[in-house]
């Protein structure tokens, strides 16, 4: 009995806080693949930036 009223508690009050840790954790590991995909598009702009520059000093 003690332990059945224990896990009920438990239940009630770790539940909530349960799902806000997990949505915390999802939400930044989606804000971390947005900044991963901006940071590559950057470096693969400055690649192209590059590679037209280097176009325009050899004139090809």
């Amino acid at each position: 009995m003690k332990s059945a009223g224990s896990s009920l508690i438990s239940g009630v009050l770790g539940g909530p806080a349960d799902q806000k840790k997990e949505q915390g954790q999802q939400v930044a590991q989606q804000k971390q693949q947005e900044l991963e995909q901006k940071a590559q598009q950057q470096a693969e702009k400055a690649k192209q930036d590059a590679a037209n520059k280097l176009k325009g000093v050899f004139g090809r």
